[in-house]
């Protein structure tokens, strides 16, 4: 079994992935992103430790787990904005 962390983030990653013909993951993964934006995402390739030039198709059930963890990951480091 792979730890996928939270199985709805999982789900929207493997969603965005193929949400697209010859999408990379750096522009599927703006959806997953949200608010966070280009730093989001450029956060997600870096806690992966996936290149984000790739194709959702080229990943395995692992890598979208490391995606799918980082995704959670940089969500909790994104700063909150408090008013």
């Amino acid at each position: 079994r792979v730890d996928v962390g939270d199985a709805g983030v999982f789900s929207q990653v493997v969603r965005a992935a193929f949400a697209g013909r010859r999408k990379t993951l750096r522009n599927a993964l703006k959806t997953v992103a949200g608010s966070a934006g280009p730093a989001g995402v450029a956060a997600i390739g870096r806690l992966s430790g996936i290149d984000l030039g790739r194709r959702g198709e080229t990943c395995s059930v692992e890598e979208f787990a490391r995606l799918s963890l980082a995704v959670s990951a940089a969500a909790r480091e994104e700063p909150q904005n408090e008013e």
